[in-house]
């Protein structure tokens, strides 16, 4: 915490557990600050309208993009967020979770959001990392399905659950199938 985050703290230190008021206690001796400065900056509340600029059904990508804006400077809100972490069957209902910036920011986040994925990148001590794609329809919205679900279903229900291993990809844009290559096959090639 900055100096003036600790004052203002300080100046409200009654409702704050008695380990967390020694804490604050220590850290402002540490600072050589006098814990009863009046000289506190006043926060006033401010109401910022928000606007939704993305929805998603899941929360690991609502997570990604919100990440996305905030790395690029965007101030960020996910609703609807904690409905779909305690039951995500509700999520198509209520529209899935949303993702809010202030209105000045919405088409800077509408633009980050809609630029294209890079298809390779440098990756630090290890190489080049090219992104997968669809043989068929050449699309990276594809899904790697590393359990059988079929069999390890049969597994369940047959009183022994057992998660058979599978190396298939899928393409959400034209549903082809397909199994993963090895490095060392793709190598021989």
């Amino acid at each position: 915490m900055m100096d003036s985050e600790l004052i203002e703290l300080a100046a409200d230190r009654s409702s704050l557990t008695d380990v967390a008021q020694m804490a604050l206690q220590a850290e402002l001796l540490k600072r050589s600050i006098d814990p009863e400065r009046t000289d506190i900056p006043q926060r006033r509340m401010e109401y910022r309208p928000l606007v939704t600029v993305g929805q998603f059904r899941d929360l690991t990508a609502a997570w990604i993009a919100k990440t996305s804006l905030e790395s690029a400077g965007i101030e960020c809100f996910l609703g609807d967020e904690n409905i779909i972490r305690m039951d995500w069957f509700y999520s198509n209902l209520i529209g899935g979770v949303k993702l809010r910036v202030v209105e000045q920011d919405a088409d800077a986040a509408r633009a980050i959001l809609a630029a294209p994925q890079l298809e390779s990148f440098d990756v630090e001590g290890v190489g080049s990392f090219v992104r997968p794609k669809c043989p068929q329809c050449g699309s990276v919205d594809i899904m790697f399905e590393g359990i059988n679900k079929p069999l390890s279903y049969a597994s369940m229900w047959a009183g022994v659950p057992i998660p058979f291993a599978s190396k298939l990809w899928r393409c959400a844009s034209c549903s082809h199938t397909w199994e993963e290559q090895d490095e060392a096959d793709q190598s021989s090639d």
